[in-house]
């Protein structure tokens, strides 16, 4: 809508979706995480909670060498 184009929500979602799980399924560079990566679900934080706790997780990685 920012760029003058009408958009449908349900559409975008979709789209999305449909984008990712051809992503995660290709069989070259798969949308995925890495073997060690640190998930930290931010769905109920606030920004300063969400970057305090990726802090968090920097500092113990760091820590554990």
């Amino acid at each position: 809508r920012g760029k003058g184009l009408d958009a449908d929500l349900a559409t975008v979602e979709r789209d999305m979706r449909d984008r990712d799980a051809r992503d995660s399924a290709r069989a070259t560079a798969p949308l995925k995480p890495a073997d060690d990566a640190v998930t930290i679900d931010t769905s109920a934080m606030d920004a300063e909670a969400a970057f305090q706790a990726a802090l968090t997780a920097v500092r113990v990685r760091l820590a554990a060498g």
